[in-house]
């Protein structure tokens, strides 16, 4: 299913013939497909960063994401290299920034795990108004917290999944392009 090119010059991506988040497509159709889909939750993204978060730097990165994604689409469409091979590096910035946010997310989270005894200690004690919260509100919490992360991370795996399929698909398309213009020369030298 998957072959790793690392040792020929530009191949960054494993050869994948088949894109398992659309299961039962071809592997161009589910491209588009995942594209499209990707591209709806990357705007949707972008206005709910705008209305929860408030934050011009979440808000920002997903409308580059988008407009990455939607020339990605045209691209596809259209078999325009240049428009999916923005996406490549686009997308990878995207993923480092977010690997930072999941890397700090869980990093709270298990701080928040150790610590959280201490924290409702300190609440506690100082408004002396939660004395008489069980403690299955505390585990509730965590618990909540916990699915929140586990969501957020599996949707961050199966952007990094999308990511590799995509970029192996661009790189698929570039030797295609390659291979065509390669016979064409072959062919105009031997008339």
């Amino acid at each position: 299913m998957a072959c790793f090119c690392f040792g020929k010059k530009g191949k960054f991506f494993p050869r994948i013939n088949k894109c398992i988040l659309c299961c039962g497509l071809d592997f161009e159709t589910s491209i588009k497909v995942c594209t499209i889909i990707m591209t709806v939750l990357s705007i949707i993204s972008a206005y709910g960063s705008m209305k929860a978060i408030n934050s011009y730097f979440s808000v920002l990165i997903y409308i580059i994401v988008s407009i990455s994604l939607i020339f990605l689409t045209i691209g596809l469409y259209k078999n325009k290299v240049s428009y999916m091979n923005q996406f490549i590096y686009v997308f990878l910035v995207y993923l480092i920034i977010l690997t930072i946010a999941v890397v700090g997310i869980i990093g709270i989270y298990i701080y928040f795990v150790l610590n959280y005894g201490k924290i409702y200690d300190y609440i506690e004690r100082a408004y002396n108004f939660l004395a008489e919260s069980a403690d299955t509100e505390q585990s509730s919490l965590i618990v909540t917290v916990g699915i929140y992360i586990a969501v957020f991370v599996i949707y961050y795996i199966l952007q990094i999944y999308y990511y590799i399929v995509t970029g192996s698909y661009i790189q698929r398309v570039k030797e295609e392009l390659k291979d065509g213009e390669y016979n064409r020369k072959i062919e105009e030298n031997n008339l």
